[in-house]
């Protein structure tokens, strides 16, 4: 399964970066843009928010690629709103002329590690009153979750 596979995160200094390489995938171009997304809301609590949340749900940023390693880094300023989306999930679309527009979920699948976000936990960082957190899900995946900051 095509994917982008994180190797490293790295949250310091209001910041996060993100190192990795792309499985199963031709990047078509030096450039990349990694996509984070509120995605559709699934529980009764996330709907709840949804009706009252406001502002855009996708957020962009710069990659680069060399061969077939990423790396991007964003400031987690950019997840944080006076209501913020309780979670974002992420992806890596090429940019390059004529590539196909392939969306990559960030993830990490060939560690042979379960129960990854009891292993690989990230401290939050806070912006403007929110705590902003790299969290792997269930699936594996690589998402951010935003909390307002007590």
């Amino acid at each position: 399964m095509a994917h982008a596979e994180i190797e490293e995160v790295w949250p310091r200094e209001g910041r996060v970066r993100l190192d990795g390489s792309l499985i199963d995938a031709a990047p078509g171009g030096r450039l990349l843009e990694l996509r984070c997304t509120a995605p559709p809301s699934r529980s009764l609590l996330h709907r709840a928010a949804a009706r009252v949340l406001r502002g855009p749900r996708l957020r962009r940023f710069p990659a680069v690629v060399e061969g077939t390693l990423f790396s991007t880094t964003f400031p987690v300023s950019a997840f944080a709103r006076p209501r913020p989306w309780p979670e974002w999930e992420m992806y890596l679309v090429p940019l390059a002329a004529g590539s196909p527009a392939a969306e990559l979920r960030l993830g990490r699948h060939l560690d042979d590690v379960p129960k990854k976000a009891e292993v690989y936990v990230y401290p939050a960082q806070k912006a403007r009153g929110v705590r902003v957190k790299p969290v792997f899900t269930d699936g594996d995946h690589l998402a951010l979750r935003c909390r307002r900051a007590r």
